[in-house]
């Protein structure tokens, strides 16, 4: 057996061990491990996670991650790339010898991620030195004839779906996929609903989630009638914190607690959103009082704000309505605050607030 035939079975073995049936890149490489030790690997990558690999048959993965984990990408020369993810590790890759060069596998790398996320790369992924991702995206387009659109329906969801699946390790549904790039993307609203995915286990709703991080599509999502698990509110409040798009938040029956609008009111004076409905959610007086202290530092408008029925009394709203009336910004935005169904005096009172 010559040595080609030796690097096909290699090949062969980690497709099996990763069940990557098609790799976009394959090579062997020298590894950084522990200790500053550098030693022969298999690098392979496929359309969401990159994998280093044994070169001793059967192959065994060492280390991967899936590239939406990928914090920043570093060319530290062109035999030597350095790739830091958000679980705070650092792949250090060596090309095999002095002269061998990263740059095949760091154009596919760029491709890949800006497949995912094709206007925002950059502001998401720190790649250095200074005008490498533009360096990279101009070869990639010398190389490649099929050059990747900016064009992809409801901003690329489906993409960006598929890549957290992976990242959260659950199965990707098509249906998901089928039913957001026909029924979603026809809607004028640009609304994102979630009731077409009741169904499915409170799990897989994860990577639903996490693919609105970076849309650029929606500017609308309502949860409504589906009670929300600590994950799935965890993942919406990191939307709530990256995405630039959504102005209007209807999380409507959820089975809120006081402790969401706790976690919620971080992100208040930061997000873009302008228009809330969390009616029908337990938040209480606690959890509205948590709102008020961060309303005040809030820069940005604020539209409309719906807590009919969320279990809040006159104890809690006076803070409320100061932290509203303190705040310019909110007061020339000509807030609209629904309290009807509340434990106050006058039921089924709307605030306008000029």
């Amino acid at each position: 057996m010559n040595d080609r035939d030796d690097f096909a079975e290699l090949v062969g073995s980690a497709r099996y061990v990763t069940k990557s049936p098609t790799f976009y890149f394959y090579g062997r490489i020298r590894y950084g491990t522990k200790g500053e030790k550098v030693e022969e690997r298999f690098l392979c990558m496929d359309a969401v996670r990159v994998y280093i690999c044994s070169v001793k048959i059967p192959v065994k993965i060492e280390s991967q991650f899936n590239i939406l984990s990928i914090k920043s990408i570093e060319r530290s020369s062109d035999s030597h790339v350095i790739i830091e993810t958000d679980v705070k590790q650092t792949h250090s890759l060596y090309g095999l010898h002095d002269k061998a060069s990263l740059q095949p596998f760091l154009i596919i790398l760029i491709r890949t991620i800006r497949t995912v996320f094709p206007h925002r790369l950059q502001a998401i992924v720190d790649i250095r030195p200074e005008n490498e991702y533009d360096r990279l995206l101009r070869l990639s387009n010398e190389y490649f004839e099929d050059k990747s659109s900016d064009v992809h329906v409801c901003g690329g969801f489906s993409v960006r779906y598929e890549c957290a699946c992976d990242f959260y390790q659950t199965q990707c549904y098509r249906s998901v996929q089928n039913l957001v790039d026909t029924v979603f993307a026809h809607r004028v609203s640009r609304e994102f609903t979630f009731h077409e995915f009741e169904s499915l286990n409170p799990k897989d709703w994860l990577p639903i989630i996490g693919a609105l991080r970076h849309n650029e599509w929606f500017t609308k999502l309502t949860v409504e009638n589906i009670k929300l698990s600590s994950e799935s509110i965890e993942e919406l409040c990191i939307v709530f914190r990256l995405n630039k798009t959504i102005q209007h938040l209807r999380l409507v029956n959820c089975g809120l607690k006081q402790d969401f609008s706790t976690r919620f009111a971080h992100y208040l004076p930061i997000t873009n959103i302008e228009n809330f409905d969390l009616s029908n959610n337990a938040i209480e007086d606690k959890g509205l009082n948590a709102l008020s202290t961060i309303l005040q530092q809030r820069k940005l408008p604020l539209r409309s704000f719906n807590l009919q029925s969320c279990s809040i009394s006159h104890k809690s709203l006076s803070n409320f309505n100061t932290a509203l009336v303190n705040n310019n910004c909110i007061l020339k935005s000509h807030t609209i605050l629904n309290l009807s169904g509340t434990r106050i005096k006058e039921e089924n009172v709307n605030y306008i607030l000029h």
